[in-house]
C-alpha cells in the first residue's frame, strides 16, 4: 500500500522539520496512535490503532530513525518500523519518510516513492 500526502504549513521549514523531530508533539497528530516508551533520541514504542469501515486492527511495535537529511532548502526523515498485531499473529515492517519539507510545503511519503 502506498499512501502519499501533501500540504501547506504556515510555519518556516526549520520549525517545522524541528517539530518533525519531537515525537511527543507528533504523536498526538496520529489518530490511533500511543506512544509507550522513548528508548533514544532515534527509537520509539508505541501503538498504532487503525480502522477502515468496519474492520480494527491495533499493532505494537519499534520505529527508528534511520536517517535525517537536512540542507538550506529541504529536509527529509526517513524512518522503519517493525510492528506486531495485537492479539493477532500478523507482523508489519515499513520504510517510509516521516516528512519531506521542501520551502513550506510538507510531503509525506514512503521511501522510495
Amino acid at each position: 500500500m502506498k499512501i502519499e500526502s501533501s500540504f501547506s504549513v504556515a510555519a518556516p521549514p526549520d520549525q517545522v522539520f524541528a517539530y518533525l523531530l519531537e515525537v511527543n508533539q507528533v504523536v498526538g497528530c496520529l489518530p490511533g496512535a500511543e506512544l509507550s516508551e522513548i528508548v533514544d533520541s532515534q527509537t520509539f514504542r508505541g501503538k498504532l490503532k487503525i480502522k477502515v469501515g468496519a474492520v480494527q486492527v491495533a499493532y505494537q511495535g519499534t520505529a527508528r530513525i534511520v536517517d535525517m537529511v537536512e540542507d538550506d532548502t529541504s529536509a527529509t526523515v526517513t524512518i522503519e518500523g517493525e510492528g506486531r498485531e495485537i492479539g493477532g499473529q500478523v507482523s508489519r515492517r515499513l520504510m517510509g519518510q516521516m516528512g519531506e519539507c521542501i520551502g513550506n510545503r510538507l510531503q509525506a511519503a514512503p521511501a522510495g516513492g
